[in-house]
């Protein structure tokens, strides 16, 4: 980041890509575009509280963004035709029908395009400005 004497910081732009589940998926800014991928919901074990296992991409997005926790994204998703469906935060990023956003989305007639999503990773100097 380059600062300069107003206190202003230049944005910096990047187009990257990151690979998962054998694909190579862009990276435009902080945003990653996330294509064709199956995600695997994380196991929470009550005894022990924590989560048990989560999905591999999870951690390669933690590594590739200096995530403190792979908690830490938030995650859009949207109806076949378009529509905005649901904004979270999480690392659980599913398609399933039996959640509150899926009874939603099926409540209005709408279906989940399960083709993409779009992350972006909350880093650590993203949280050090804002609150989730």
């Amino acid at each position: 980041m380059v600062r300069k004497e107003n206190k202003f910081h230049e944005k910096m732009i990047r187009c990257e890509s990151l690979k998962l589940d054998g694909k190579n998926h862009i990276i435009i800014d902080n945003g990653i575009i996330v294509t064709g991928c199956d995600w695997e919901e994380p196991v929470w074990c009550n005894k022990e509280r924590k989560y048990l296992n989560d999905d591999i991409k999870y951690k390669r997005i933690k590594e590739r963004f200096g995530l403190e926790r792979a908690q830490n994204i938030v995650w859009l998703k949207f109806t076949k035709d378009g529509y905005l469906g649901v904004v979270a935060r999480s690392f659980d990023i599913n398609f399933d029908i039996k959640t509150s956003s899926g009874i939603l989305v099926k409540q209005v007639e709408k279906q989940w395009d399960d083709s993409f999503v779009i992350i972006f990773p909350l880093t650590f100097e993203i949280l050090k400005k804002y609150k989730k």
